[in-house]
């Protein structure tokens, strides 16, 4: 399997399109007593942590997905290729339901701008947004309505980098995050 990554990491930097994995794995039961699936806490850190690989343009992405079970996609020549990429990867969780990473990074002169969205559509069962208002660095909050969340939040700083949006509604939890980076 560490054969398989490094070949694919070498195609990638070739920039050529790479298939969908056929590896899928259901059921990763991290973090739970019961072993019916990720807490509702491993799942927003999950995605905080491989949406930051995406919109930082982290090569690691792609050893964390295959490691954890995603089945993933990574297209480099799509598009506007070479300016622009685009990754998806899935995976059902036993309890939880189907979860979907999609993300692209877009290359400008001087400026990288990644994008991701981690989205559960409806899920089996409510996920808070504390773990994002909790984050570091971040000014944001949260209004509520009932059952549903709905959060936004940008980095500090007088030229904020890094947006984010999550939500939990009766029937969608999603966190999406947009990198700007300028390079000098």
């Amino acid at each position: 399997m560490r054969l398989f990554s490094l070949v694919l990491m070498s195609a990638l930097a070739l920039g050529s399109i790479q298939p969908a994995l056929a590896k899928v794995k259901t059921g990763a039961n991290k973090g739970t007593e019961s072993g019916n699936g990720p807490s509702p806490t491993i799942l927003v850190e999950d995605a905080i942590r491989l949406c930051q690989l995406i919109v930082d343009n982290e090569r690691a992405i792609l050893d964390a997905l295959e490691f954890e079970g995603w089945s993933q996609n990574v297209e480099y020549n799509i598009g506007n290729a070479p300016f622009y990429k685009e990754i998806n990867a899935t995976i059902y969780y036993d309890g939880v339901g189907d979860v979907e990473i999609w993300g692209y990074l877009e290359n400008y002169p001087g400026y990288d701008i990644g994008y991701c969205a981690y989205t559960i559509a409806d899920p089996q069962l409510k996920i808070s947004l504390a773990p994002v208002d909790a984050l570091e660095g971040f000014d944001g909050e949260i209004e509520v309505e009932g059952a549903q969340s709905y959060g936004a939040w940008r980095s500090e700083g007088e030229n904020p980098d890094t947006f984010i949006h999550a939500y939990q509604n009766l029937d969608t939890f999603v966190y999406q995050i947009t990198r700007i980076a300028k390079f000098d």
